[in-house]
């Protein structure tokens, strides 16, 4: 039991997308960019498009939370 590796359990918040590679060096998919795009103009926010697919996936649940 003590050889369990530390990327055995994770935790997640919810409304987080756990189902990306652990890698977060990916870029934003350009659908990914319009869907946080429209989801920012909406609530207000700042797009920041410097962010990785996992980043903006995890904003476009934050933001899709504040309803």
């Amino acid at each position: 039991m003590s050889n369990t590796s530390q990327n055995s359990f994770r935790v997640a918040a919810p409304g987080l997308d756990t189902d990306l590679p652990e890698a977060d060096s990916d870029e934003m998919t350009e659908p990914t960019a319009a869907e946080l795009r429209a989801l920012c103009e909406e609530k207000n926010e700042v797009f920041d498009a410097s962010l990785t697919e996992k980043q903006a996936r995890n904003r476009i649940a934050a933001l899709k939370e504040l309803d």
